[in-house]
């Protein structure tokens, strides 16, 4: 009788549709389906099924008859589908969930045992993992994972579904074999180093998760052993220390490795770079001083020596107490280190180096220009190198206070690499010389061609000097204040600081609320924190927030706050806050990305915590 009445409303029902123009059964099947009438997407899903023939259809029409407990009619369709020439990959899997319906628990699961045991070596991998998936989405892990295991034998390729094996021990909280599965293609084929460090990485927090990053040094030292030979575990031991942060213990696995290989020092200056990228000074000098112990004759040992002098100059200029003392020292070994070598087209870098750290830092102008000089006429058979030494030799020109010959350098640059990012930054460079020199309209010609420029850092610098013109030329119908402004500006770069600050005094005091202002505040901290007066620096920016939070330099001062608070005064507590705030007050900024990145840093990344899950 149900049965009969089940009928009559299919009849019923469908022409009602096509009446009203309701003729998009998939629409009303899918309509009905996702609003939980299953007595009427059943209708529909039946009439679909009917009409394409389609395993797809069938499973949902089946999936309404569970739903609606017509459990009779399911299991007559589902005996029917099982004596099909081409049975479905989940027919027994829809089976067991039928059985499973009405309690029968132990017949459900002899269905997705058949269900695995059907598996074939004909079956796509599509296939295979959608059987995977669905076993997962009913909370079965452990059937996932054995059908997996059941292809992975059928499949030519012995490592095929390893990835996947390995995610889902890592789901199930077993850690272990979610490691060694992951790490089992290796022995296969070392070739698979990125695909299994990817999963790795996928599925452990390294920083954060000690315990499976703990399994996983063990599980790779007893590889190490087992395999003497293989250098794979060497190099995955390396990488997971980089990834923890443990650059010593990388080191360590970095000296076997190349000693292991006879590599001559190579697998340790690849580690060396490693850790300057990472700011890890101290440690990448020792390893170019370990290869410079190897002796003259190594093949690095030129490059160990210019990248030893070039990451000691990174380690002193970056750090905010360095000395005279510590340039004066650093700039002897910069000689030395010549002298050894000699100047030639392979020490060019090394003599720029030298020239920007006479330039910039000790204002040995003389002496600047001439290494630099001498280092264009070595560049000349490698014009791109030949811009770089001519670009920095007008930098140290415009310090110095020839900023016209520094500008006529930078117009040849310009001519000579035309949309190369060299002509992009000299470009640049001569439009600031035009707005220091109160040449606005001629400046804004260049910025608006470098606003366009496919360089997003010169592009951004473009913008950003653009609008300081505009907004504020357009409130002083005079310029002078700009002008002023403009003026103290080329003195902080020609690190005439205390000429600088007198202009922007005397602008303070003629307009103290003139639309600069926050502006001046920014150029007071640039010059103070240049100067190693952090504490003066800091309340710069400190006023900047609290007096001008609505503008656009806030997240900026913001942000440099926070970095002062963790690298200068090594107040990470202090620090977070600040990142936190631009996260939460501040999420338009161009600085969230790196603030959100340093918060994670600094907490641990406890992604758990209330305070995380509020700046998500």
């Amino acid at each position: 009788m149900k049965n009969l009445l089940f009928i009559v409303f299919i009849a019923l029902a469908l022409p009602y549709a096509a009446q009203t123009g309701g003729t998009d059964y998939r629409g009303m099947a899918i309509h009905y389906y996702n609003q939980e009438d299953y007595e009427k997407a059943s209708l529909y899903y039946f009439k679909l099924w009917q009409d394409t023939k389609s395993f797809g259809d069938f499973e949902k029409y089946f999936s309404c008859l569970l739903e609606v407990k017509n459990f009779k009619e399911a299991e007559k369709l589902i005996k029917k589908e099982l004596k099909k020439k081409n049975e479905q990959i989940k027919t027994h899997l829809l089976y067991g969930d039928l059985l499973l319906k009405q309690n029968l628990e132990s017949k459900a699961e002899q269905h997705y045992e058949q269900a695995i045991k059907n598996i074939n070596a004909s079956n796509r991998f599509s296939q295979v993992a959608q059987l995977a998936n669905e076993f997962q989405v009913r909370g079965r892990v452990d059937l996932a994972i054995r059908t997996y295991e059941k292809a992975k034998k059928l499949n030519a390729n012995p490592v095929a579904y390893n990835i996947r094996i390995g995610e889902l021990y890592g789901a199930n909280g077993q850690p272990e074999l979610m490691i060694k599965e992951f790490l089992s293609m290796l022995e296969v084929n070392p070739g698979y180093q990125a695909q299994v460090q990817s999963a790795l990485s996928r599925s452990i927090d390294f920083k954060e998760n000690k315990k499976e990053a703990d399994l996983l040094r063990v599980e790779l030292i007893r590889l190490t052993q087992k395999h003497p030979n293989q250098a794979i575990y060497n190099e995955m031991l390396i990488w997971l220390f980089e990834q923890k942060g443990d650059f010593n213990s990388a080191f360590t696995q970095v000296k076997a490795l190349d000693k292991k290989l006879r590599l001559n020092g190579s697998r340790v200056f690849d580690f060396g770079e490693t850790c300057d990228n990472n700011e890890e000074y101290d440690l990448a000098i020792k390893a170019f001083k370990y290869i410079i112990d190897l002796g003259k004759d190594n093949s690095f040992y030129r490059s160990a020596n210019y990248r030893t002098l070039n990451t000691l100059k990174k380690k002193i200029t970056n750090a905010p107490d360095y000395t005279e003392e510590d340039l004066l020292s650093l700039e002897q070994k910069y000689l030395f280190t010549l002298d050894e070598v000699g100047r030639a087209t392979h020490s060019i870098n090394t003599m720029m180096e030298l020239g920007h750290l006479q330039g910039f830092y000790l204002s040995r102008f003389d002496s600047a220009v001439a290494i630099l000089k001498e280092a264009i006429g070595l560049a000349v058979r490698v014009p791109k190198l030949e811009g770089e030494c001519k670009l920095l030799l007008a930098d140290v020109l415009l310090i110095k206070g020839d900023i016209w010959d520094a500008s006529l350098l930078y117009s040849q640059v310009d001519k000579a690499f035309k949309e190369d990012v060299l002509s992009h930054e000299a470009k640049f460079k001569n439009a600031k010389i035009f707005y220091y020199t109160a040449n606005f309209a001629l400046a804004q010609s260049q910025l608006d061609v470098l606003k366009a420029s496919t360089q997003k850092l010169i592009a951004n610098d473009a913008m950003e000097l653009s609008l300081l013109i505009t907004d504020n030329l357009a409130l002083d119908t005079t310029a002078n204040t700009m002008r002023m402004f403009a003026e103290a500006d080329l003195l902080i770069a020609q690190h005439r600081f205390d000429e600088a600050l007198n202009k922007f005094d005397s602008i303070n005091s003629t307009l103290p609320y003139h639309t600069l202002n926050d502006e001046i505040l920014m150029k007071k901290y640039e010059i103070d924190s240049r100067q190693h007066n952090h504490e003066q620096a800091a309340g710069y920016l400190m006023e900047i927030v609290s007096k001008y939070g609505e503008d656009i330099l806030a997240d900026n001062a913001l942000f440099l706050l926070a970095e002062m608070q963790e690298k200068v005064f090594k107040d990470e507590n202090k620090a977070a806050e600040y990142y936190k705030e631009i996260l939460i007050n501040y999420t338009g900024s161009m600085f969230v990305v790196e603030a959100r990145k340093r918060y994670r840093k600094i907490t641990g990344g406890s992604s758990k915590s209330k305070d995380f899950k509020e700046i998500e």
